[in-house]
């Protein structure tokens, strides 16, 4: 067995005495156009979609970051408080634009920097991990094998479908993941160096991760994991460590009380959002970070092959370093394998691929460790077949094209067409007249895009009210930002005319629900105009003449 590993070996990998083709400053070249790709990549098509429920929500809940006592309070804001900070603070600088029409660009080009930043991020943090040495007070020189490495890392970052979606979506995601890549390089540097500034900086990436989703506690468990592993080699470096946790652990405690609330509320859910994870959801996360959500098969197991391939090469060249092989398979696999065994005994799922978007650098490191110890020829043909097997999968999240199959795109729903809804009302709508939304999944959207227009939820029957409260029970959030739903028939006061909004979470599976609503309307209204878009369908019910005329007002609101 040993003889064929090494004659494998052989044929495959690199000699230490192969020397690269990409040194000095021509890395410096690289790495510029790499981050020219990302940002064309990431800009393109920054405003080919309206902004979905989540980005709308993101801009609601940033209202409350002005006020302590709101931002943390669960009965008004359900998200973690940093990138809402930051969003309210980049609102403020955006508040000269008049057209909300216009803001989208602008809006979601926060997340778009976040994102480009963590391209020469991740070539920092790969050279600063493969020179990192325990026994020694200074890193080793960079070779050209960890040039190559941190280059090709920062590319397969530039190139990946899946950051390029949440590069353009107004959510704290791109940002969780360049405070990932930091926290990993102010590890690193603190274990290397021991000074004072770099663990009180690391304690400080530690609370802002925490600060922006309350899953980067997982931060702080793989690195004392990591720790506790290579005691022998670390444990020089247990009290700085130990006094940096508890700086950490300090400036997390307003957020990590008010995570504790949010974790109460949903233990409470009783309705299922999302289907169980098992044993292929691994398989498709770690698809999912070099495919994107895109739904061509042909392309992205072809993809994922070859990214397993090169992983393995990638681990089986660091065997003899296990300090590198260890901190890069913690960070990439353990918090997808753990929540995974959890949320599929847990009656409630709440595992995403969107939620390991932190893991996936680590997993783009490996990857290029792999591809950069091949000789030459292996390099030259696997990194063709990876950029060529990339393209059709990055056409398709230009285009939103996403995968019909829920397990492959977990936390994920078609987005639709909520600016041009909202550019057709404020053509066609008069001044005033009410919006009624089958879903609230279409409500936020539209009211960023049309404050001046009333707009609320409706449903038809007690059941489907709670079933709404019971899919996240808190009445109080619901009510303050107002998305809760109305029974139709309690509306003492109806409108003379209003357009109807047909949407759902899942816009092109509509639940014969709404079209019982929708029958139930037709009884004193009459369909007058119907205005089709992605995933949204307007109609403008005006009444009948012979509809009881006590019942009929004006007025839009219950």
């Amino acid at each position: 067995m040993k003889h064929i590993l090494a004659k494998l070996e052989k044929t495959f990998f690199k000699s230490t005495e192969d020397r690269s083709v990409v040194h000095g400053r021509q890395s410096t070249v690289w790495l510029f156009f790499i981050i020219l790709l990302a940002s064309f990549l990431r800009l393109y098509g920054l405003t080919s979609q309206g902004l979905w429920y989540d980005e709308a929500c993101s801009i609601f809940l940033s209202d409350y970051a002005a006020h302590w006592n709101e931002l943390f309070n669960v009965d008004y804001n359900n998200d973690p408080p940093l990138f809402l900070l930051i969003l309210l603070g980049w609102r403020h600088l955006l508040s000269f634009m008049r057209d909300v029409f216009s803001t989208d660009w602008f809006l979601r080009f926060l997340p778009c920097f976040f994102s480009v930043l963590t391209v020469p991020a991740v070539y920092g943090a790969t050279k600063a991990l493969f020179t990192y040495r325990p026994s020694a007070e200074e890193p080793s020189a960079v070779s050209p094998s960890i040039e190559n490495t941190a280059l090709c890392a920062s590319f397969l970052m530039a190139l990946s479908p899946f950051h390029r979606f949440y590069a353009q979506e107004l959510r704290g995601y791109s940002l969780l993941t360049l405070l990932a890549v930091l926290v990993l390089w102010a590890f690193i540097q603190a274990l290397q160096h021991n000074r004072i500034r770099h663990w009180l900086l690391l304690s400080l990436l530690l609370s802002l991760s925490f600060w922006t989703h309350f899953f980067a506690a997982w931060f702080f468990m793989v690195l004392n994991l990591y720790l506790l592993l290579t005691f022998p080699i670390h444990k020089k470096r247990y009290l700085p460590w130990a006094i940096s946790h508890i700086i950490a652990g300090l400036l997390c405690l307003p957020a990590l009380y008010y995570a504790w609330q949010v974790s109460r509320i949903v233990n409470a859910f009783s309705v299922q959002w999302i289907p169980a994870p098992d044993l292929k959801t691994l398989f498709i996360t770690y698809k999912t970070f070099f495919a994107g959500y895109s739904p061509r098969a042909l392309f992205y197991w072809p993809l994922f092959l070859l990214a397993g391939l090169l992983t393995i090469s990638g681990l089986w060249s660091l065997r003899r370093h296990c300090h590198f092989f260890l901190l890069l398979f913690l960070w990439t696999g353990c918090a997808m394998a753990i929540s995974a065994i959890i949320w599929y005994y847990r009656d409630f799922s709440y595992y995403e691929h969107r939620l390991f978007v932190w893991s996936s650098f680590s997993a783009a490191i490996i990857v290029a460790r792999g591809w950069a110890v091949l000789k030459p020829r292996l390099q030259q043909l696997s990194g063709i077949v990876f950029i060529l097997l990339s393209l059709p999968l990055l056409y398709d999240s230009t285009v939103h094209a996403v995968h019909p199959v829920p397990q492959h795109r977990l936390g994920v729903r078609y987005k639709a067409d909520s600016r041009g809804a909202a550019s057709c009302l404020a053509r066609e709508a008069f001044a005033g007249e009410a919006v009624y939304h089958a879903s609230h999944v279409t409500l936020p959207p539209l009211r960023f895009y049309l404050p001046a227009h009333p707009q609320i939820h409706l449903c038809r029957t007690p059941e489907e009210l709670e079933g709404f409260y019971s899919a996240y029970p808190n009445e109080a959030l619901w009510a303050h930002l107002n998305f809760q739903p109305y029974l139709w028939s309690e509306l003492t006061e109806k409108p003379a005319t209003f357009w109807w909004v047909r949407s759902w979470w899942e816009p092109f599976d509509i639940p014969d629900q709404v079209f019982e609503l929708e029958k139930e309307i037709s009884a004193a209204y009459e369909p007058t105009a119907e205005r089709v878009f992605f995933g949204i369908t307007l109609i403008r019910f005006e009444r009948k003449p012979s509809a009881p005329s006590e019942q009929m007002s004006d007025e839009p609101w219950p």
